[in-house]
């Protein structure tokens, strides 16, 4: 026999002994390999549980934008005709007469009706003379992930017959997106000043 053929030989027959070596593994063995499987499992669950978290930030920042433009859109689309525009001393509208939203062509006024935490919740349209009765400007389904939204002011210009609102979106009670966006009223309406 060559030595080549006598190494291959004893290298078969130890791995040979090994696999068939019944001793098992210690106990320290053991449970230097449990630790590490716990470690390995905990540093994987940290990793998952704060990429879940930024993409539920990343989500509720993006749908804050669409909630924010949708209202927006609706709020402006509604002052752009409204008449009968009463507003106190420093201009803070306090009621208008909305064409859509106009319950049984009451006076109305935009507000939230606070179901959320801080002043935040859906924003309605109220009847002035009835606060038990409001519309919702949008459906549950525009609120998505627990965002809420707020108007911060209604402001209105008689000079320039423009309404300023500041909106807020937020989501339990802290600020995610704020704006403050500009409508022009076709009817030029002069707003009295309630006192």
């Amino acid at each position: 026999m060559m030595k080549t053929d006598i190494a291959i030989m004893k290298k078969r027959l130890k791995i040979y002994n090994k696999l068939h070596n019944n001793s098992g593994m210690t106990l320290l063995e053991l449970l230097c390999a449990i630790l590490i499987l716990l470690l390995i499992t905990g540093v994987m669950t940290a990793l998952i549980s704060m990429g879940v978290e930024q993409y539920n930030k990343s989500m509720r920042n993006s749908q804050s934008q669409v909630l924010y433009s949708t209202l927006m859109t609706v709020i402006s689309d509604e002052l752009t005709y409204s008449t009968q525009i009463k507003t106190d001393d420093l201009g803070n509208v306090r009621q208008f007469l909305s064409k859509s939203y106009g319950i049984r062509g009451n006076l109305s006024t935009i507000m939230t009706d606070k179901s959320g935490l801080n002043g935040y919740g859906k924003i309605i349209f109220g009847n002035c003379d009835n606060p038990e009765e409001y519309l919702h400007i949008l459906g549950k389904g525009s609120y998505p992930n627990g965002l809420t939204a707020r108007v911060d002011s209604l402001t209105y210009y008689n000079d320039s017959s423009t309404f300023t609102v500041k909106l807020s979106i937020g989501y339990e009670g802290k600020e995610i997106h704020v704006g403050t966006f500009n409508v022009l009223n076709v009817n030029k309406t002069k707003a009295e000043i309630l006192t």
